[in-house]
């Protein structure tokens, strides 16, 4: 676990750096092949866990490093808008400035991701009752919140493709 934190930090820190001297935009394929280590992580002990409390750190294991994949395509958003709110030679055809429009957007994401977490935790609350609190709940529940958090990281990138133009997701 400790390892894949500090991989993640080591990827955060790189990602930060890219494409910040000339423009704002950064390499979305390098943060899609981030995300997709997310469905294939499998914990140190994935193969070996055999007791209930062993299944349940795995399952909690994969979740933690999904969610730590979102924090940084997360971050990543909100440096590329911090970045387009400062440049001023910027061409957008609306009635507010550019900076006003990033600013509300930023408002606006921040507005949904929190949102998000609520629907998304009392989603995988559910899981408790789908297996009457038996003790597959925990590994139940770290299912659901892996795959939600899979898909809003998803959301968040086709957001930063739009952004920057790419196509490709």
């Amino acid at each position: 676990m400790l390892k894949s934190r500090l991989l993640l930090i080591a990827l955060l820190a790189s990602f930060t750096s890219f494409g910040q001297e000339n423009n704002c935009f950064e390499n979305l394929g390098d943060l899609q092949k981030l995300r997709d280590t997310s469905s294939s992580y499998r914990p140190e002990n994935w193969d070996t866990a055999e007791t209930q409390l062993e299944m349940n750190k795995v399952f909690t294991d994969r979740y933690n490093y999904s969610d730590s994949v979102l924090n940084v395509v997360y971050q990543e958003f909100h440096d590329i808008l911090d970045c387009l709110m400062k440049n001023d030679d910027l061409e957008i055809d609306y009635f507010y400035s550019d900076a006003y429009f990033y600013s509300e957007m930023k408002s606006k994401i921040i507005q949904g991701q929190k949102a998000w977490i609520k629907t998304r935790d009392a989603d995988a609350g559910f899981a408790f009752f789908s297996v009457m609190g038996g003790s597959f709940r925990i590994q139940q529940e770290c299912y659901e919140l892996v795959e939600a958090t899979a898909e809003r990281t998803d959301k968040l990138l086709y957001m930063i493709s739009f952004l920057t133009n790419e196509e490709g997701y």
